[in-house]
């Protein structure tokens, strides 16, 4: 998948330790980072998940991410889109053997 003249997932922003990629890259989108942009970790201090739950994963044992993906669909939409991605995820994931 493309956006514009780069490939979604560009930048890839990898930084190995931090509290939570989410609100790290809503400032980075707030800030103007593009589309596509994915900021990636290996482990989050103060992660969170569905209904504020904490996500935690030992280092290098979870696929910790998160990305810019602009969209004019309703907020209303956005859990679907959200749902719709991951599981573009796990089938990429399984097709490479992960």
């Amino acid at each position: 998948m493309t956006v514009g003249q780069r490939p979604f997932g560009w930048p890839r922003i990898h930084i190995p330790a931090v509290e939570s990629t989410m609100p790290m890259l809503s400032d980075l989108a707030r800030s103007g980072a593009g589309n596509g942009t994915v900021l990636t970790t290996d482990f989050q201090t103060m992660g969170t998940g569905r209904d504020n739950r904490p996500w935690v994963a030992p280092s290098g044992s979870a696929l910790l991410m998160s990305l810019i993906f602009r969209t004019r669909r309703s907020l209303n939409d956005i859990p679907v889109v959200s749902m719709l991605i991951g599981g573009c995820v796990v089938v990429m994931l399984d097709e490479f053997g992960i």
